[in-house]
């Protein structure tokens, strides 16, 4: 063995890359300490087989069995010519597993001939940076399903280049083919609804400007021609420098989302409006039962106590005296309690002096009544309602009479005071305070929840602050409906 023969072998045998040597026919002539530890194998063990020799349980990058003549080295053979990045899995019984190379196979040629006399194979072990790829597949493929179900997509804008990258889902929420080149930023625009477009372009521009993050929601108009609502969530990319190069969002399909909204808030306004007609229909009603009890049991009573007491007047014997008067109490007692049935009906201050003059007179009727002490405040001009008026002062005195009977308060506070947009009606109370359980939200008492769902209704609100043992405060705020008056206007009507 020359010098330089054995200068190339040292080389050879201290590759930090497997390699080996083959001969024209297939069999193994030399091997170097990497390759058999790739291999799993002994020298002797090794140089006994031939490169596409069954035992060694080769797989191609598929999976499948690699066949002699898909071998490298011997398509290195057969065509002459180098083969480079080829893949294969090589079972190794050292470790019990497959292990992943790449092979590259060069022919080796004696000058004037044409044939190769041998080849030269390196083995490069790539079997970590094939797990971490078929873990990165798993994960993309997993990313892919989760938008699959989510029905979101993910953009990327690059605003160096202006290429546009959609991950697959995008392109099937927007209804377009797949290209490999992407959409562009132009042909996303004509996708987005022309009511809704200068608010896309606004929110891009200003994210490009600031480096801001934004979230927005829009309409597009697919090929199928069927609106789809989009709710989109990006950030802007920076270089080192600070400067905004890119922009990268998630675009979510919220269309089932968005139409079973409108349904609710459709079946919301048809309750709003069943609501009122039902209050509407409920204070014809009372007005109704009030006239009756006035204009026909309470004129009876009236004309029965006149002709009593006419009679009672006759000087009568003591006996009869004495029956009479006490029908005639009686007779009054039921007046007295239907002219205040009538009053609970239908506040006939309400209508005719309007709600302040109404919730003042009820605060000094029910402090005589049950001998506690309640204040009522008013502030700012008076105000009548022409709507809602009557919940209005049924929730004050079913919340003061709350106050009494629950809370056992002693002091009760009622507040009246208003801007251009509402008015606020506060009732205060010392009582022992409101547990949770109770609250509306919990579906406490019927009254308070009644009240919340018919200021809802109207679009107005109702909060309450509590704490047991420290007394309640309940806080109604209801919306003018445009149409309220002066005490000055109510005078003529």
């Amino acid at each position: 063995m020359t010098p330089k023969t054995m200068e190339f072998q040292t080389l050879f045998d201290n590759m930090a890359q497997g390699a080996f040597l083959q001969n024209a026919e297939g069999a193994l002539c030399d091997v170097n300490r990497a390759a058999l530890e790739l291999f799993g194998l002994d020298r002797d063990e090794f140089l006994g087989r031939t490169s596409y020799n069954s035992e060694w349980r080769v797989l191609k990058e598929n999976g499948q069995p690699m066949l002699p003549e898909d071998h490298p080295s011997m398509a290195a053979l057969l065509s002459g010519q180098p083969v480079y990045g080829s893949i294969a899995g090589v079972f190794n019984p050292r470790r019990n597993s497959y292990v992943w190379i790449e092979i590259n196979a060069i022919p080796l040629v004696r000058e004037g001939e044409m044939k190769p006399y041998q080849v030269f194979v390196t083995l490069h072990d790539i079997t970590e940076r094939r797990l971490i790829e078929e873990e990165l597949r798993e994960r993309v493929a997993d990313l892919a399903e989760a938008q699959r179900v989510a029905l979101f997509g993910n953009w990327k804008f690059d605003m160096i280049t202006g290429r546009v990258r959609w991950s697959e889902e995008l392109y099937s929420i927007f209804d377009l083919e797949i290209s490999e080149s992407g959409p562009t930023y132009e042909s996303f625009l004509q996708l987005v609804h022309p009511e809704d477009r200068p608010l896309v372009l606004d929110t891009n521009r200003k994210a490009a400007a600031t480096g801001e993050s934004f979230e927005i929601e829009y309409r597009i108009l697919p090929r199928s021609g069927k609106v789809r609502f989009i709710r989109e969530v990006g950030n802007a990319r920076k270089d080192r420098s600070g400067k905004v190069v890119g922009l990268f969002g998630v675009a979510q399909d919220i269309t089932d989302r968005k139409l079973a909204e409108i349904k609710i808030l459709g079946y919301q306004e048809r309750l709003r409006a069943l609501t009122e007609e039902i209050s509407s229909v409920e204070e014809q009603e009372r007005k109704r039962i009030a006239g009756l009890l006035h204009d026909e049991i309470g004129q009876v009573l009236a004309i029965m106590k006149i002709r009593l007491g006419s009679l009672s007047s006759t000087e009568p014997e003591a006996e009869r005296k004495a029956e009479l008067e006490e029908v005639l109490a009686e007779l009054q007692d039921t007046i007295t309690f239907v002219r205040s049935l009538t009053s609970d009906l239908v506040p006939v201050i309400l209508y005719q002096l309007g709600l302040d003059a109404a919730v003042e007179s009820f605060c000094e009727d029910f402090r005589q009544r049950h001998g506690i002490s309640v204040e009522y405040r008013s502030s700012g001009p008076k105000v009548h309602f022409q709507d809602n008026q009557l919940l209005l002062f049924k929730a004050i005195r079913e919340l003061m009479y709350n106050a009494l009977k629950h809370a056992e308060a002693r002091n009760i506070r009622v507040s009246l005071s208003h801007d251009a947009a509402a008015l606020r009606a506060v009732i205060e109370d010392d009582g022992v305070g409101i547990h949770g359980k109770q609250e509306p939200e919990n579906g406490g008492r019927f009254g308070l929840f009644s009240i919340k769902e018919r200021l809802r209704n109207i679009g107005g609100t109702f909060s309450i602050e509590s704490t047991p043992g420290s007394g309640t405060c309940v806080t109604l705020v209801f919306p003018f409906s445009g149409n309220r008056t002066g005490r000055d206007d109510l005078a003529d009507s």
